[in-house]
């Protein structure tokens, strides 16, 4: 997830969390992750070796903040989330190889408003069972959107769901497990909170409700916190980013416990400093 700051201005940092038995290492060596850094750079890198950064691309065609980043199971393309100078959110594409901008789209309510996005920090994640993105913050708002036109509503149509509950939990981060194209597997969908400095689960999704997974993560939670979990056959790798003192660290963290995999922390190699990730997809 990542605060509000210029589109074009971002900051962050990456902390990598697993689902998964075994060495730390082992699970999640090799899985590529894309990084939104402080001043609107892509920058690719693998989980095992953050401090490699291996490509860097700036994003290009905003208009406002870009609050966050994901990629979306049923094409393989990133997209995002921008706010405007009068809080109104936008449905964005982003090509990852140049940040060009090729598609922005309104968020509307069901009534055909504008939706406006309440807070400073974001958590935004892709649905991989319903093919909607969510968007949850630290102000408790928690948004649904549909990125395909459909019976419900165009593309950009934007559900208001329950606020998120018990409030003030500053959530800042959100990711769903099972991000694959297969609609036999279900999904569960987890948060960071930067009060507790904790690991949640919002279940149900759409009411909000909030289930502390653990005793804390042991990380120095604030508002620029990037998550997501990558998928690779059954397993799932729960990646998490925070910045203290300006740079981004990638860390694993178990989806079961709560807490960081000891000895899995690794500083990521560029300034300024990641403030999303997103975990490439195959369709």
């Amino acid at each position: 997830m990542r605060p509000t700051v210029p589109a074009l201005s971002l900051a962050g940092a990456l902390l990598v969390g697993v689902l998964a038995a075994g060495p730390a290492q082992a699970a999640h060596e090799g899985i590529e992750v894309t990084g939104l850094t402080q001043n609107g750079r892509l920058v690719t890198f693998l989980a095992g070796s953050p401090e490699h950064v291996t490509s860097t691309v700036k994003v290009t065609g905003l208009k406002g903040e870009l609050l966050g980043i994901d990629y979306r199971p049923a094409t393989g393309g990133l997209v995002g989330v921008v706010r405007g100078d009068d809080g109104a959110g936008r449905l964005v594409v982003i090509d990852d190889s140049t940040g060009a901008v090729p598609s922005s789209t309104p968020l509307l309510g069901l009534d055909g408003t504008q939706v406006l996005l309440a807070g400073g920090a974001f958590g935004v994640d892709l649905n991989p069972a319903a093919d909607a993105l969510r968007v949850v913050s630290d102000a408790d708002q928690n948004l649904r959107i549909l990125l395909s036109d459909r019976a419900a509503g165009a593309t950009g149509t934007t559900f208001v769901d329950g606020a998120l509950t018990p409030g003030g939990r500053q959530v800042v981060g959100a990711a769903y497990t099972n991000s694959d194209t297969d609609a036999a597997t279900g999904t569960r969908l987890y948060d960071i909170s930067a009060a507790d400095d904790a690991l949640l689960l919002q279940d149900p999704p759409n009411a909000g409700g909030l289930v502390p997974v653990g005793d804390g993560l042991g990380l120095p939670v604030g508002a620029e916190v990037g998550f997501d979990i990558a998928t690779r056959g059954t397993s799932n790798t729960a990646l998490v980013s925070v910045v203290d003192r300006g740079r981004a660290t990638l860390s694993v963290v178990d989806l079961t416990t709560g807490a960081v995999v000891p000895g899995s922390t690794g500083t990521i190699g560029t300034r300024p400093a990641v403030v999303d990730i997103a975990v490439p997809t195959t369709r």
